[in-house]
């Protein structure tokens, strides 16, 4: 049996392949902290990404060639890295937090999660290319912070919503 690493590699292989083939993307890296949580790293020659898997959970971020090639997501309080997820609610000016049920995470499976990515990505590349691609700098990063703020803040709201009618 595979472990989460070897399964996340073929994966990328399978389902990411245009970025391999077309968009001369490397893997250039793979880490595990524990047999069920992997990350591994691709770079071009324009910005980097990081694929996630965990046990139930698979997520693709993405930063310049700058950031740095670890588990976090910050740096010094610096955001380096943002997941796809963020993005594409960033992209549609979408504010709006969706917090799945308990059913609703069970049907959410790997499987289903990925082929999500490869349609966002697919949907959205040309953008993230210009965002990430240019000069080690991410381009409109105040504004993508800002989403996020918000976004977090609607989540902690329907968050509450949620523990009082519990």
């Amino acid at each position: 049996m595979k472990n989460n690493c070897e399964a996340l590699i073929d994966l990328v292989h399978s389902k990411l392949s245009f970025l391999l083939k077309e968009e001369g993307f490397q893997i250039i890296e793979q880490r595990s902290d524990r047999s069920d949580y992997c990350l591994v790293f691709l770079e071009s020659d324009i910005f980097r990404i990081k694929c996630y898997l965990g046990p139930d959970y698979v997520d693709l971020q993405f930063g310049t060639l700058a950031a740095p090639l670890s588990w976090e997501d910050k740096t010094d309080g610096i955001t380096q890295w943002y997941s796809l997820g963020i993005l594409d609610t960033y992209f549609r000016s979408d504010t709006n937090v969706q917090i799945l049920t308990e059913e609703e995470w069970r049907r959410h499976t790997i499987d289903i999660q990925f082929q999500n990515i490869v349609k966002l990505i697919n949907q959205h590349y040309p953008m993230i290319k210009e965002m990430f691609g240019k000069d080690d700098s991410i381009q409109n990063k105040e504004e993508l912070d800002n989403h996020i703020r918000i976004r977090q803040e609607e989540a902690r709201q329907q968050f509450e919503i949620l523990e009082r009618k519990s």
